[in-house]
């Protein structure tokens, strides 16, 4: 029900703005090669309006942002020996300007690499994003960087994923600020160092994952930049030099748990989303069993039936089941989830007199826990197990269970209109 509340309020404030570069639906195509007048370079500009141009500057317009190209002579300066000296350098250079680093990366280009690099800082009520891409060629560089603020969708990202964050159970206040606000827990990181982890402004809600869910944010637009000038950039002098013996690069930490990740992609509606990031996490955990890897193989369950594969889900499920009865330290509840999920799998194999053994005992189990009632699997097992008594010719029983799950099915319905 949250989601669904989440995703209607989300709607109504952004207006669903879906290109790259943040404009309405229709796109500013590429400045044609006619207009540039920056010589040896080219990028893909769709989304950004040329609003002037010199033979040393180029800029560009889009809502909320600004996109400048300058060339100047290369300085001589001798560049940092390693990527993690070059993150150190930038990271000293932004919060001396107030701002942080969301990351720091050498991008390998058909031309040679570059620089690119996302700073943050704070504005107004919310934040500005600078991208930048940095690239040599022979005695020239060239250098292309955005800015972009949040315009009218301040706090969109922070307000979604607080709420992912409590519907998980994974919001936790932390220490006191100057101001009296309370900070939570795990919020803010720096995206390569932990030392560096005190003042960070880079945060969970700076995932790159989540751009998918919100295009239309400052940092996915700003990512989006990036990635286009990357796949685009050529240069007219050959390959430009490394900017800097790069050790390999993972890219930024990713502090966003797979579960608050997995309710984004739900409540997004992206369902391919969701089984990616299982399949991660299930290849991450190995073979040794453990309650983590239980929870993952029946989300993965789950997937399959409501998917239209109860043969591929059973066996999960099956696995997920032994896994959480042996690692939950008797926890009823969660083995009665797994168990009715594992029923409707095999409902949906056709074995209905082996369904409803296993739905009576997901209730049976169910009922030891104070809070069952409000857990949709309890009335996922209440509701099938009417129709299946009839078929027994157990009348009597099956109107028991109906009466007992119609209330729970109108509150659920009451619920979701108030919604």
């Amino acid at each position: 029900m949250m989601p669904d509340a989440l995703m209607s309020w989300f709607d109504r404030i952004t207006g669903r703005r879906k290109n790259a570069a943040g404009g309405n639906e229709d796109v500013v195509p590429s400045t044609p090669s006619e207009r540039w007048t920056i010589a040896g370079i080219r990028f893909d500009t769709s989304g950004w309006r040329l609003t002037d141009a010199s033979p040393s500057t180029m800029s560009w317009s889009a809502p909320d942002g600004s996109l400048v190209l300058t060339s100047e002579a290369s300085p001589g300066d001798q560049m940092p020996g390693s990527l993690s000296d070059l993150r150190n350098q930038h990271r000293a250079r932004a919060r001396a300007d107030g701002g942080d680093i969301v990351q720091v990366e050498v991008v390998r280009l058909a031309c040679g690499d570059a620089l690119q690099a996302i700073y943050k800082k704070r504005s107004g009520l919310g934040h500005c994003y600078r991208g930048v891409t940095t690239v040599r060629s022979g005695p020239t560089r060239f250098r292309m960087e955005s800015t972009i603020d949040e315009g009218g969708t301040t706090g969109l990202r922070e307000a979604t994923i607080s709420a992912m964050l409590a519907s998980c159970g994974e919001f936790a206040v932390g220490e006191k600020n100057a101001d009296g606000s309370f900070a939570i827990k795990g919020w803010t990181f720096d995206p390569y160092d932990p030392a560096f982890d005190a003042d960070a402004l880079n945060g969970i809600v700076d995932d790159w994952r989540l751009d998918e869910f919100m295009p239309q944010h400052p940092l996915s637009r700003t990512r989006a930049s990036l990635r286009a000038i990357a796949a685009s950039l050529t240069l007219d002098g050959g390959e430009a030099p490394a900017v800097a013996d790069a050790e390999a690069s993972r890219g930024p930490r990713r502090q966003l748990s797979g579960n608050v990740f997995r309710a984004c992609a739900a409540a997004f509606k992206r369902d391919d989303l969701f089984e990616q990031s299982l399949r991660e996490e299930i290849d991450s955990l190995g073979d040794t069993a453990s309650f983590q890897l239980g929870l993952c193989l029946l989300q993965m369950g789950m997937i399959h039936t409501s998917n239209g594969r109860p043969g591929n889900a059973l066996p999960i499920l099956t696995r997920a089941e032994s896994m959480i009865e042996a690692t939950s330290g008797g926890n009823a509840h969660q083995l009665a989830v797994v168990r009715t999920h594992r029923a409707h799998a095999v409902l949906k194999l056709g074995r209905r007199k082996d369904a409803l053994s296993l739905f009576l005992q997901a209730i049976e189990l169910f009922e030891r826990s104070p809070n069952a009632e409000t857990d949709v699997s309890y009335v996922l097992a209440l509701g099938q197990v009417p129709a299946l008594l009839s078929e027994q010719g157990d009348t009597e029983r099956a109107m028991e269970y109906l009466r007992r799950v119609q209330p729970l099915v109108e509150k659920a319905q009451r619920s979701d209109r108030a919604h």
